[in-house]
């Protein structure tokens, strides 16, 4: 895989992640049409975590927060 490939991957799979449809399907829509060939399911992987992680970044205070409330009520 070039790089160019992966950037253009990785920003289809960060813009589609907070929609309600599938970024995984746009993913593998992309990879099958635009490249016409597999990515490999390492990057894929590497990619799903990126995305967890920049939500679990994004949501850290309300994270954070619903934590702290599920202590003070045990």
């Amino acid at each position: 895989m070039q790089w160019f490939e992966g950037i253009i991957l990785g920003l289809i799979q960060g813009i589609t992640e907070f929609l309600p449809i599938s970024s995984s399907g746009h993913v593998w829509l992309a990879e099958h049409v635009l490249f016409q060939q597999p990515v490999d399911m390492s990057f894929i992987v590497l990619m799903h975590l990126a995305s967890l992680l920049a939500v679990l970044i994004f949501l850290r205070k309300e994270l954070i927060h619903l934590i702290q409330s599920f202590y003070k009520v045990g």
